[in-house]
């Protein structure tokens, strides 16, 4: 029940159990509804706690925030900056913004990790990640395979994405699967060379059925030539 609804249900029951004490007469208002006197009794009482729980109903002070929530260790602190650098791609000079470091201190009361040893963690988040993959990958029998290349700041880049269904539900399971740096222009051999050793690195190369592209001359020329599916 919503508790505005509860103390005003409450009020007036308050007012009604007053208005017979004071128009009847006490052994009389006993007698009307028995059954409901202790509710009414219950109710025209002030009630000390809010369903046991008065901290979950009260606003929380600029100074008390950090300290009624769960309390973070350090290893659960730099986790969570991980996810929000990564989640977020920002850069990881965000870790040493001074207003990052202050935010910190007065939510967690903690300090960030260097940044030295938080790139070294993602390092180590991003092993395990790999890892993880590559056991759920050799579990599958057949996958597909999303590829595309772009440039941005005179840099070249390619990505992949694998898919594939679960043997039991049939469901749809998808995954980022590489973003790798390519170097010299898009030709077709450097794109075959590059799909071949995304493919090698994971163990997909007789699992993979469809590789999804863009029509560009490059991409269709590199299937042409090559062995890649």
């Amino acid at each position: 029940m919503d508790t505005d609804t509860s103390q005003s249900k409450c009020t007036k029951w308050s007012h009604l159990n007053k208005y017979f004490k004071e128009t009847l007469h006490s052994d009389a208002y006993s007698d009307i509804h028995p059954s409901q006197l202790s509710e009414f009794n219950k109710c025209g009482k002030k009630r000390n706690n809010i369903d046991d729980n008065p901290a979950a109903y009260k606003q929380l002070k600029l100074d008390e925030v950090g300290k009624i929530s769960k309390k973070l260790n350090q290893t659960e602190f730099d986790k969570a900056n991980i996810e929000l650098v990564v989640s977020t791609v920002s850069p990881f000079s965000l870790i040493e913004h001074p207003g990052f470091i202050k935010y910190c201190k007065l939510t967690s009361n903690r300090v960030p990790a260097s940044r030295r040893n938080f790139m070294r963690d993602i390092v180590s988040e991003y092993n395990d990640m790999t890892a993880s993959l590559k056991d759920e990958l050799s579990q599958v029998n057949f996958v597909c395979i999303t590829a595309d290349c772009w440039s941005v700041f005179h840099r070249s880049y390619m990505g992949f994405t694998v898919h594939w269904l679960n043997q039991t539900t049939l469901e749809r399971t998808s995954k980022g699967l590489a973003c790798r740096r390519m170097y010299g222009k898009h030709t077709y051999d450097n794109i075959a060379e590059m799909i071949d050793k995304v493919l090698s690195e994971f163990n997909i190369q007789n699992k993979t059925s469809l590789i999804v592209t863009d029509n560009a001359a490059n991409f269709v020329k590199a299937f042409r030539y090559s062995t890649l599916i």
